[in-house]
C-alpha cells in the first residue's frame, strides 16, 4: 500500500483530472475495434474508478 498526503486543492484537482479521464476513456472504449485493447482500457477505466473513489472519499 503507498500512502500520499495530498491538500485539499490537490484532491480536487486529482479528481477533476481522473473524470475527466474517465470520460475519455469512455469513448475511446466505444470506438475501440480490437477486442484485446478494448478489454485493456476497461481494466485502466475500473482502476481509475477505483482511485477516483478513494481520493473522493478521503475528501469527506
Amino acid at each position: 500500500m503507498v500512502t500520499i498526503d495530498l491538500t485539499d486543492d490537490e484532491a480536487a484537482a486529482l479528481v477533476a483530472l481522473l473524470d475527466a479521464r474517465l470520460g475519455e476513456l469512455s469513448e475511446e472504449i466505444y470506438h475501440a475495434t480490437v477486442s484485446s485493447f478494448k478489454d485493456e482500457l476497461k481494466t485502466l477505466r475500473r482502476t481509475l474508478e477505483t482511485v477516483r473513489e478513494k481520493v473522493a472519499a478521503a475528501r469527506g
